[in-house]
């Protein structure tokens, strides 16, 4: 395949940290480039198994010619071709069960918050934010946090939606009684920007929950960017006109820093300090709860 002969010349990776990048990109380039945008990230990353690791973490029967496409869009859309259309089904089921989980790792630390503010920054669909809410008996409405509008049409009544730029959030200081950042942290595109505004809105004493990836190695960074691929790109909605513009959205705006838990607790114990923990092995790597309380 042509494609690919021509490629050779460029299969030296080079690890930045925080993307697998090309050395045919000038170092002032590469923080605006990411594999997904370039569409190779397929073909970077073939060693991996890739089969093997979607039949595992999508739970389908996939045909092993799919990767044998030479760019992101046409594997992807194959694979959307042939996964479950429940989007919704997905959505709801996945919101109850990380309400349970929650529920428990909580225990009594938040008995009742009536009269209280409810934060929650990368709200997604808002399912959950709105769960949340009513169980805790929090003020109504919620306040959510998105880079674009993706809530579920069922939570419009419970939800006051606020757009952020990824550096600035629209809301007043010490407002939130709890903050919650759920598998968020590590896409903030500006990290220390977005602690600091979560830092100004959360009320002195008052809490963040978080639930991260606990991520040491640039295989699992790789694994974790194709975990959210089929999270993103194969079992949510298709929000658009057509597949390529939900593609190309995801590919356009997709961003992720991991770090390892130790490194983000240590960041955020500056100005937090922190109440407990609780480890949550996802299969192939290690996900954590952690909750707060501000120092004043």
């Amino acid at each position: 395949m042509e494609y690919k002969k021509k490629y050779k010349k460029y299969t030296k990776p080079v690890i930045t940290g925080k993307r697998i990048i090309h050395e045919h990109y000038s170092k002032d380039k590469y923080d605006k480039l990411s594999h997904f945008k370039k569409g190779n990230f397929f073909l970077i990353n073939k060693q991996l198994n890739l089969h093997s690791f979607f039949e595992k973490y999508s739970g389908i029967k996939i045909p092993k010619n799919i990767f044998d496409y030479n760019n992101d869009y046409d594997i992807l859309y194959n694979l959307y071709n042939i996964f479950p259309k429940n989007p919704e089904d997905y959505a709801i089921k996945k919101a109850e069960k990380q309400i349970n989980t929650i529920i428990e790792f909580l225990g009594d630390s938040l008995l009742n918050m009536s009269n209280k503010n409810l934060v929650d920054i990368g709200c997604g669909n808002g399912l959950l934010t709105k769960k949340i809410s009513k169980l805790y008996n929090f003020n109504q409405p919620a306040y959510c946090i998105e880079t674009l509008n993706y809530l579920d049409k069922s939570v419009y009544d419970s939800i006051k939606f606020n757009i952020t730029d990824g550096i600035k959030i629209n809301l007043n200081n010490n407002l939130a009684d709890l903050t919650i950042c759920l598998l968020v942290i590590h896409h903030f595109t500006s990290m220390d920007s977005m602690i600091d505004e979560i830092i100004r809105i959360t009320k002195p004493n008052s809490y963040l929950l978080i639930y991260e990836h606990d991520c040491n190695s640039d295989n699992l960074r790789v694994k974790l960017d194709i975990y959210h691929i089929i999270n993103e790109l194969l079992l949510k909605p298709n929000l658009f006109n057509n597949y390529r513009d939900h593609y190309n959205n995801f590919a356009n705006n997709y961003y992720s820093n991991y770090s390892t838990k130790k490194q983000l607790i240590d960041k955020l114990s500056k100005n937090f300090k922190l109440i407990k923990t609780k480890d949550m092995y996802m299969g192939f790597v290690n996900n954590y709860y952690a909750l707060f309380q501000k120092i004043i």
